[in-house]
C-alpha cells in the first residue's frame, strides 16, 4: 500500500483466507441470512455479505484506519444529487442486508481519504431501474477515530462478493502500539469453510513489526 495513515510506521505481512500479526486481526464475517438481502436488492442472488472488522490482540485502542479492497464488489449507484448523473456510494453503515458494498467507518470519523469506489455498470443480476447496479474492482479510504470513540475494534467494510470470488484486503492500522500494514483476502466458496479457515489460521501468519 503505498499510503501510510498520517506518517506512522507501518508492518507488512501476508496471509490467505485471514489475518493475523502481532497487533492487529482481520475478522470477515459472513452475514448468517444474507442473502437474502433486503429491499430494493431482495432479488440479488449469487453474491454473500461479508462485514469486515479489525481487532487488536493486546486491548490497544485503533486511532486510524487506511484501507483498500481490490476484487469484484457489487454495487448500487443512485442519483443522489438528483443531477440525471448515478453517484457512487462507497460510505455507508454495517451489516445491514444490503446489495451495496461501502465502507463502514463511524460516525463521527474523521475522514483522511475521501471514501471511493468504481462501478462498471454491468456484470450484476439485477435489472438498472431507480439504481444503477453493477460490480466494482476497488473500494478505498482512509479516516481518523476521535479519541473518546476509540476502541480495540473498528468496523472497516460492508462487502458484497460474488459466490467463489475473492477480495483482496489491504489495510494499515494505526494503534497505541504502532501502526500496522498488511493484506487479507476475503471470501471463498463456501462462507462457513471461510470462517472456520479464518478461526483456524489465526496466529499462523509471518509477523514483521517497526515501532515508530
Amino acid at each position: 500500500m503505498s499510503r501510510k495513515i498520517f506518517g506512522l510506521a507501518a508492518a507488512f505481512s501476508m496471509v490467505v483466507a485471514g489475518a493475523a500479526n502481532a497487533g492487529v486481526l482481520v475478522q470477515a464475517t459472513a452475514m448468517p441470512g444474507v442473502p437474502p438481502f433486503q429491499a430494493p436488492d431482495a432479488a440479488l442472488t449469487g453474491f454473500t455479505a461479508y462485514q469486515v472488522n479489525v481487532i487488536t490482540d493486546d486491548s490497544s485502542v485503533i486511532s486510524a484506519v487506511d484501507a483498500t479492497f481490490l476484487g469484484p464488489m457489487h454495487q448500487r449507484w443512485s442519483d443522489t444529487n438528483f443531477d440525471g448523473v448515478p453517484d457512487p456510494t462507497p460510505q455507508g453503515v454495517a451489516s445491514n442486508g444490503r446489495g451495496d458494498s461501502s465502507l463502514t467507518p463511524i460516525a463521527g470519523a474523521l475522514i483522511g481519504s475521501a471514501p471511493t469506489e468504481d462501478n462498471n455498470v454491468s456484470d450484476s443480476p439485477l435489472a438498472d431501474g431507480a439504481f444503477d447496479y453493477g460490480v466494482g474492482s476497488t473500494l478505498s479510504g482512509a479516516w481518523g477515530i476521535p479519541g473518546a470513540s476509540q476502541t480495540s475494534s473498528a468496523s472497516v467494510a460492508y462487502l458484497v462478493i460474488p459466490d467463489g470470488q475473492t477480495v483482496e484486503f489491504r489495510y494499515a492500522i494505526a494503534t497505541a502500539n504502532g501502526t500496522f500494514e498488511s493484506t487479507a483476502l476475503i471470501g471463498v466458496p463456501e462462507p462457513a469453510t471461510f470462517v472456520l479457515a479464518g478461526i483456524s489460521m489465526l496466529g499462523l501468519a509471518a509477523i514483521r513489526r517497526r515501532m515508530a
